[in-house]
């Protein structure tokens, strides 16, 4: 018998996902003009995305292509009664 060679299929899952960890440069020039701040207390950068407000509740609506319309009210007063003993455990994004 003849040794087969191994064609696309049977070359293991490491011909599928790189390895590779080194970070890629799209483009050669580097724009430093913002370039992000750490804050002092979390060590996270500060740019656009990090940006905390408290907004009333009243000023949020509701998205009218929300796909979940239908709530299941036992699994809704366990969320009532979870926020209302623990709190909540990180804030709401909007």
């Amino acid at each position: 018998m003849s040794n087969p060679t191994k064609r696309g299929l049977g070359k293991g899952l490491g011909a599928l996902i790189p390895t590779d960890t080194t970070p890629r440069v799209t483009s050669k020039t580097k724009n430093n003009a913002n370039p992000p701040t750490e804050t002092a207390e979390s060590g996270v950068p500060a740019g656009p995305a990090a940006v905390y407000a408290e907004l009333p509740l009243d000023s949020i609506v509701p998205n009218p292509r929300q796909p979940r319309a239908v709530f299941e009210q036992e699994a809704l007063a366990e969320l009532v009664y979870s926020i209302k003993e623990i709190g909540l455990l990180q804030p709401v994004v909007v």
